[in-house]
């Protein structure tokens, strides 16, 4: 039997929906599991029509939500029942939330999205606006080791009203809201805010035991490999940070230590609370300290001791010897000055001089390093030439020589750069392969040098399983010409970083007899050298290295495959990327008019190249399923587009039936403006031929022969 559309669950539903919660049916067992595959909504939400369509079979008599990303980063706080023991809790959170300055808040939440479960526990529902929901948390258990208060949070599955009671519970229980609450009074707060709720939730409701949890600092302040001075001074336990300033320390709960400010004593209420690798969050607005927001280790510093200027702060910690420093081995002993205005006995003569000696010490190794590094690459580094101006220019110019005729010269680098899901690999698997080992026309035109050695395909990115059956498609000839090195998920095989690893590939190369090498796609290696493709730096270092790997190999040509960015019309990243190729190759997709978003399904796909004696506009290209093979059409975006419109057009006379300019023109989908230009111009070419006429003296017209609609 089906339910009816106005049926009290479907408007249920209907309303969670609409106030952005990921609904899904519950199971029918019994049990407070949702129904079916449903992990597939952890990351996406099914669309109303699907949940109608499920929800009016009539087989469901439950719902419930996905809490997360799937809902917009939504969080539930529970606190369990009975219903006394859930109001004496919500009185204990209250107070709490006064003692810790934070009683709006709470007030604000408690206001909002809350229902009573089938066991007369309270569901509390919030929104984190400015980050991801945390996992499902327990915020408070009892002495005995029971659960007074949690949380569900990414991927988490809620039971919501109008549900009837699950397993347990007792018999016409019911999930239901409290008073007027709905889904759209969801409170959205900041993920701050939400830390705050869960230490006050903690600190209200929780009666196990605490003990006082004390990380000690390292005994030597100066850390090898630390970072900056920032980054060493996390090392440094939020106890000897805050208890020298005053704070004494009150209680913990599984993740949290909780702290009360100076001048205020344990039981006036806390005033903050750090994660010891984490931030510090303060609550009271009698510190002069952000209460929004979380506050790190070297912020904190920087508030107590430098009015919160974090360089300042970041100064004296180098002095002290934090950050990414030298070891400095035992000096002679630092005789300080004692010239008039000087305090050689004081702490800034002692930092002064620690300073000095630290940076005498950095230079000293800079110098000795690059002394070495200078005298182990004398011996590798080729001789030098010089060729007289007059013998340079009359020496003969070699012909210009391509490896694919018009677009890919000889001895040079290829930038491939496409847009997401263009079909970069289609066109190099299915594609340039065949034509470098098989001496085909690339893209139907284009004629390619054949290769005497291997091409080496370096897969970073498609599953075997599916380049395989791309290849086989492809129908190469020349199989052994052709080297496949399956690369993904596995990209730090290639240690271009260090001598050791550029060298170990280039043996691997030349033990190939690789003539071209194809890396297909980069950033995959760029991760895994720790490398930012937006750094030019980065980009140049990684050229650098697999410039020096492929010469010494012996490789004279070699395509790289990169994502396209900015809007998918060119390569993202730095701009570095466009100086290293001889030639740059854009692949995109054909945008839709009216989003600017890339037309998903079938779309167009165009290449344009452009570089050292290589210029060729955007070109449609036309495929076939079957072999993959890609093909230059001759036409540019207009053409394309005039094409479609023509293709528009002519669907109207499908049914074969005679049609005037002006019914036509009105039965087309985009409008008698726009088409009765293009059906006039079809009547003069021939394509459209007179038939007749209409009752009231109106030309007809049917297509001059069965045309193909595209």
């Amino acid at each position: 039997m089906r339910t009816p559309a106005d049926h009290p669950l479907l408007t249920a539903a209907r309303d969670w929906f609409d106030a952005g919660y990921c609904v899904v049916p519950s199971h029918e067992d019994g049990s407070k599991r949702p129904f079916g595959r449903w992990k597939e909504y952890q990351n996406w939400r099914m669309g109303w029509d699907d949940l109608q369509a499920l929800l009016s079979t009539g087989r469901y008599t439950g719902i419930g939500v996905i809490c997360g990303q799937a809902s917009g980063n939504v969080e539930m706080i529970e606190i369990e029942g009975p219903t006394e023991v859930a109001a004496v809790a919500i009185g204990k959170v209250v107070t709490e939330a006064k003692t810790r300055d934070c009683f709006d808040l709470v007030n604000r939440v408690l206001s909002g999205c809350i229902s009573r479960s089938a066991g007369d526990g309270l569901h509390i529902f919030i929104r984190v606006t400015d980050g991801p929901a945390t996992g499902n948390t327990k915020l408070a258990m009892s002495a005995e080791g029971q659960v007074i208060a949690e949380t569900r949070g990414e991927g988490g599955f809620v039971i919501t009203a109008p549900t009837p009671g699950r397993k347990g519970h007792r018999e016409g229980s019911v999930y239901v809201f409290i008073g007027s609450s709905n889904p759209a009074r969801t409170v959205e707060v900041t993920s701050a805010e939400r830390d705050i709720l869960h230490a006050v939730f903690s600190a209200a409701l929780n009666e196990a035991s605490d003990t006082p949890a004390h990380h000690p600092s390292p005994e030597r302040p100066i850390l090898r490999d630390a970072g900056s001075p920032l980054d060493a001074y996390r090392a440094t336990s939020w106890a000897d940070i805050l208890i020298p300033a005053g704070w004494t320390w009150s209680h913990r709960d599984d993740t949290r230590d909780y702290w009360v400010r100076p001048g205020k004593s344990k039981a006036e209420g806390i005033s903050a609370s750090t994660i010891e690798d984490g931030p510090l969050v303060n609550f009271s607005t009698n510190v002069a300290w952000p209460t929004d927001q979380g506050l790190s280790k070297g912020q904190v510093y920087a508030l107590l001791h430098h009015g919160g200027d974090v360089g300042a702060a970041s100064r004296e910690l180098s002095l002290r010897g934090y950050g990414n420093q030298p070891y400095i081995p035992p000096l002679p002993e630092w005789q300080v000055s004692t010239e008039p205005g000087t305090d050689p006995a004081g702490e800034q003569a002692d930092l002064y001089a620690l300073a000095v000696q630290r940076k005498y010490a950095e230079l000293k190794l800079l110098d000795d390093a690059k002394a070495m590094l200078a005298t182990a690459k004398a011996g590798q580094a080729p001789p030098l030439a010089g060729i007289a101006l007059h013998d340079f220019l009359d020496a003969p110019d070699a012909p210009v020589r391509y490896r694919v005729d018009g677009l890919w010269p000889a001895e040079g680098r290829v930038l491939l750069a496409a847009a997401a899901k263009s079909g970069k690999t289609t066109m190099v698997a299915a594609n340039l392969l065949p034509s470098l080992v098989d001496g085909r026309e690339f893209l139907g035109r284009h004629q390619a040098q054949p290769v005497t050695g291997t091409v080496v395909l370096l897969n970073m990115e498609v599953g075997e399983n599916t380049l395989r059956r791309w290849l086989r498609s492809a129908g190469i000839s020349n199989r052994h010409k052709v080297v496949v090195e399956n690369l993904r998920g596995k990209a730090t095989a290639l240690t271009l970083h260090t001598d050791k690893g550029r060298q170990r590939l280039a043996e691997w190369l030349a033990g190939h007899r690789a003539e071209v090498v194809i890396l297909d796609p980069l950033a995959p290696v760029l991760a895994s050298l720790g490398l930012d493709e937006n750094s030019n730096a980065d980009v140049a270092r990684f050229f650098a290295w697999w410039s020096e790997a492929l010469t010494l190999a012996g490789v004279r040509d070699d395509v790289v495959v990169h994502h396209a960015g900015h809007a998918g019309q060119r390569s993202r990243g730095a701009s570095r990327l466009l100086d290293e190729p001889d030639a740059v190759w854009t692949l995109t997709r054909e945008a839709d008019e009216e989003t600017g978003e890339f037309v998903p399904l079938e779309p167009v796909r165009y290449l344009s190249a452009y570089g050292r004696d290589v210029e060729m506009q955007p070109e449609a290209l036309a495929f076939d399923p079957a072999t993959k093979a890609l093909a230059l059409t001759g036409k540019g975006k207009a053409e394309m587009k005039g094409d479609r419109d023509v293709a528009e057009v002519l669907k109207v006379w499908q049914d074969g039936l005679p049609r005037s300019i002006k019914r036509a023109a009105d039965d087309c989908s985009f409008g008698r403006n726009k088409a009765e230009p293009i059906i006039k111009r079809l009547i003069s070419e021939g394509v459209l031929e007179p038939s007749g006429k209409t009752p009231n003296g109106y030309a007809t017209y049917l297509p001059s022969a069965v045309i193909e609609v595209i």
